[in-house]
C-alpha cells in the first residue's frame, strides 16, 4: 500500500481495500484489559472481544438510543465503533515504544448496507502494514477494518474502514491543551 497524501489518495485506497471477508475470528486470546473496553465504547454497545498483535475483533449491539432520524443506526455510531476497534489495533501493535501514543490521523468511512436497531455487529479490524514517514520521524500505520451482520458465508457487509495512525510523544501533542 503507498501511503496517502491526501483526503483523495486516503478515499482511492478505501476503494481499493482487500475484502476481509475470508478472514474468520481468531482464535487468538480473549481480551480482559480495560483500556480497550473504556466506558465511552460500553455505554455505546461496543465490547473488544479478542485481542492480537493487529488484529482485534469486537462486538456492537445497537439499540433505539442510536437511531438517526430515519430510524436506522447513526452512521456516526458506525464510524465510532471502527474508529475505537482500529485504535487498539494501533495499541496492540505499538511493540516497546511505550514513551509513544498512537493518534489517528486519517480516518475514511464507506458504508455499504444500513443497520437496524438490535442487529449484532461483528467488527474486525487488521493492521494492514507500517511504514516509517517520508523523514524518517513517525512510524504510520495503515488499518483496515470491516463492520458486518452475521458471521461466516451468511454475513453480510455493513461498512468499511481505513485509517492511519502515528505515534507521537504524547508531551509535544497534549501541550496546546495546557491552560
Amino acid at each position: 500500500m503507498t501511503i496517502p497524501q491526501n483526503f483523495t489518495d486516503l478515499r482511492l485506497a478505501l476503494d481499493n481495500l482487500p475484502r476481509l471477508s475470508k478472514v474468520s475470528r481468531s482464535d487468538g486470546p480473549k481480551t480482559s484489559d480495560d483500556r480497550f473496553n473504556h466506558p465511552f465504547s460500553r455505554d455505546n454497545g461496543l465490547k473488544i472481544q479478542k485481542i492480537g498483535s493487529g488484529h482485534v475483533e469486537a462486538d456492537l449491539k445497537a439499540n433505539e438510543k442510536h437511531l438517526n432520524r430515519h430510524t436506522t443506526v447513526h452512521g456516526g455510531l458506525l464510524t465510532t465503533a471502527a474508529d475505537a476497534v482500529m485504535a487498539a489495533v494501533a495499541q496492540s501493535n505499538a511493540g516497546k515504544n511505550n514513551n509513544k501514543i498512537e493518534v489517528v490521523r486519517d480516518f475514511a468511512m464507506r458504508f455499504h448496507e444500513p443497520v437496524l436497531p438490535g442487529q449484532a455487529l461483528e467488527i474486525v479490524s487488521e493492521l494492514d502494514s507500517s511504514k516509517m514517514s517520508s523523514n524518517g520521524d513517525k512510524e504510520i500505520k495503515f488499518i483496515t477494518s470491516e463492520i458486518r451482520e452475521g458471521s461466516g458465508d451468511e454475513s453480510r457487509l455493513i461498512g468499511q474502514a481505513l485509517s492511519t495512525y502515528v505515534m507521537v510523544d504524547p508531551k509535544e501533542y497534549l501541550k496546546g491543551l495546557a491552560a
